[in-house]
């Protein structure tokens, strides 16, 4: 039939060192379980607890607390806690990009090394076709002219210019048997 009278907490000045060491005496524990129950981590919870603390000190002149002490603190605790696993997703979200980056750049560096050693292998194998049949690959190859414009150029039929391509594709095929050669 009675109501259970809520424990009223004593008006406190918590700007000063005294109110605030009563704050602090008081209420630690409870803002130390409601973070642990949360993170089940005692040292990250004694971290939260004196950030907690550390910051009602540093604004303890502009600071306001009207209703209870009690429900601020416990509030304080929830917040810094969901800011914790905010900030531990944000990093794993960057550390994953970041990572993924990395491989990229890394599969991008291997990808340009390896080009450069094929166009090196290239190169030493052309120099290895017959004067005619490397004039006719590079032009082809190295300098986007057609069948017609090379057979112009050099004075000969087109079926000998696709005769001194083909020989030259077929002789880097062979040299090169892991390699798709069009």
């Amino acid at each position: 039939m009675f109501k259970k009278r809520k424990k009223l907490e004593p008006l406190i000045d918590i700007s000063t060192k005294k109110g605030f060491e009563w704050l602090y005496n008081t209420f630690w524990e409870k803002v130390f379980t409601v973070c642990y129950h949360s993170t089940e981590d005692l040292e990250l919870s004694r971290e939260m607890t004196q950030d907690i603390f550390k910051s009602i000190w540093q604004r303890r002149d502009s600071l306001e607390i009207w209703k209870s002490h009690e429900h601020y603190l416990v509030r304080a605790a929830k917040l810094k806690v969901a800011e914790h696993f905010r900030n531990q997703t944000i990093r794993k979200k960057h550390y994953t990009l970041a990572t993924q980056n990395y491989q990229e750049a890394a599969n991008s560096t291997e990808q340009d090394v390896n080009y450069t050693l094929l166009v090196e292998e290239l190169n030493i194998l052309v120099e290895q076709l017959s004067p005619q049949c490397k004039k006719v690959f590079k032009m082809s190859r190295e300098h986007g002219m057609s069948n017609k414009e090379i057979a112009t150029d050099l004075q000969v039929s087109e079926r000998a210019v696709e005769y001194h391509i083909s020989k030259a594709l077929n002789f880097l095929r062979q040299q090169l048997p892991e390699y798709k050669i069009a």
